[in-house]
């Protein structure tokens, strides 16, 4: 993504998205040693961060019409981002 990507630690805000249980719902991995930006409702990757697909499923039920994709956030190959 060349821009900032934004997630949600909030499992129920990010099901709102989703309207009437249909479109796409990712679910993405980060890594504990991420820089990436916390608060409450809201996660913000840097720019240009990458994801790997790991997982996708289609959810289909009589409430459910939507593709569940799980990602995991790339580390960026950065060597002056690391923590000392």
């Amino acid at each position: 993504m060349k821009e900032y990507a934004y997630a949600t630690p909030d499992i129920n805000y990010a099901r709102g998205y989703l309207g009437d249980n249909e479109g796409i719902f990712y679910e993405i991995e980060i890594p504990p040693k991420a820089r990436v930006s916390r608060t409450a409702k809201e996660v913000v990757f840097p720019r240009s961060s990458k994801f790997e697909c790991v997982d996708v499923k289609n959810i289909q039920d009589s409430n459910n019409n939507y593709v569940h994709v799980k990602l995991r956030y790339i580390l960026p190959d950065e060597p002056w981002r690391a923590i000392v």
